[in-house]
């Protein structure tokens, strides 16, 4: 007993060193990424956080944000809207909202529109479709926190830009978006076709596969049928044509009816044929008890698996134990079979126990 407490102790002890090491290990490349990121050593930044992440499996949603931002400030927005997009699916609203903004922002940027000037003239439908994006984006960061006032500022500038749009240039974008709707329905209905497409293919194929089958079974059967007698008198026909002369048949010969008889019994007793026969003159109700013969064998194996996984055995340790068992039980039956038969023989008159 003593020393089963000393091991435990020992054990409870080692853990608890190993998080206070892990926990002064996560503060310190904390402290080194904060550090980085305020010195805008961007890259290091990075590398320190995602130490944290890949290795120490250190994901809260603010470590995330610090990545997308270092991201952000160093022109990768690909990876800076990645990270934001991992900080939304971390359900914080205030950090989610920030998020939102953030990729908000990265639409303005990719728009390159500045919306503090009257530049409509210049400006594509294209970049108009994405400074609504935009728009929505900052308007889900709205949503997720009221009181996000950078969200807010950003949200009303758009908008106040989009409203003062001349009527013209509003024309030209609603007919854009029409004709993009338009180009999108399309593209879904091309995929659908292809989908269809594909799988009457598929189909056909499978239909095909089938058919030859069925034929390669019909051949088969046509082979097994097929009388002897017919084989024997075709190859009499061949030697005819061969030799310009009719062979003689020797009907009253009873040595050759013999061998006819012999290769009759051969061709019956062919293992191959007779197990193609019977598959094929199976009934459909012989097949589906087969069927279901096959499925309660398939059914007490995944049963017979499932107990075994519950066990936590594998079907070599069960059979290991099985062997081990009867071993016993030969070793057992040895040791009765080895004491005195005649042990019992002075007490007759006794019971055998």
């Amino acid at each position: 007993m003593i020393r089963i407490f000393t091991i435990l102790f020992l054990f409870i002890t080692l853990t608890a060193t190993a998080i206070d090491n892990n926990v002064a290990l996560k503060n310190e490349l904390k402290k080194k990424a904060e550090t980085a990121f305020k010195n805008k050593q961007y890259a290091e930044a990075i590398k320190q956080y995602k130490i944290l992440t890949d290795s120490l499996a250190v994901t809260t949603p603010n470590i995330y944000l610090n990545i997308a931002h270092a991201y952000f400030n160093l022109k990768n927005h690909k990876e800076a809207a990645t990270y934001y997009q991992k900080v939304i699916d971390g359900n914080s609203p205030t950090y989610t909202s920030i998020a939102w903004n953030q990729l908000g922002k990265l639409k303005i940027v990719e728009s390159k529109i500045e919306l503090t000037k009257n530049n409509y003239a210049s400006v594509k439908p294209e970049q108009i479709e994405i400074i609504k994006k935009g728009q929505t984006d900052f308007k889900q960061a709205l949503k997720t926190n009221p009181s996000n006032a950078t969200a807010r500022y950003n949200f009303e500038a758009i908008t106040k830009w989009l409203n003062n749009m001349p009527e013209d240039k509003k024309k030209e974008q609603d007919q854009h978006e029409k004709e993009q709707e338009k180009k999108e329905e399309q593209k879904k209905q091309e995929e659908e076709k292809k989908k269809e497409q594909e799988q009457k293919e598929d189909q056909n194929k499978d239909s095909k596969d089938e058919k030859k089958d069925q034929e390669g079974k019909k051949d088969d059967k046509d082979k097994d049928s097929k009388d002897p007698k017919d084989s024997k008198e075709e190859g009499k026909k061949d030697e005819q044509n061969k030799d310009g002369k009719p062979k003689e048949d020797k009907k009253g010969d009873p040595k050759d009816k013999k061998e006819g008889d012999d290769k009759k019994g051969e061709e019956k007793k062919e293992p191959g044929k007779e197990g193609d026969k019977k598959k094929e003159n199976q009934s459909p109700q012989e097949k589906s008890a087969e069927q279901k013969k096959q499925e309660e064998a398939k059914q007490k194996e995944a049963q017979l698996q499932q107990r075994l996984q519950e066990q936590n055995l594998s079907k070599e340790k069960a059979l290991q134990l099985l062997n081990s068992i009867d071993q016993q039980e030969k070793k057992y039956l040895q040791q009765m079979e080895r004491k005195d038969p005649n042990q019992n023989s002075n007490n007759n008159n006794k019971p055998d126990w």
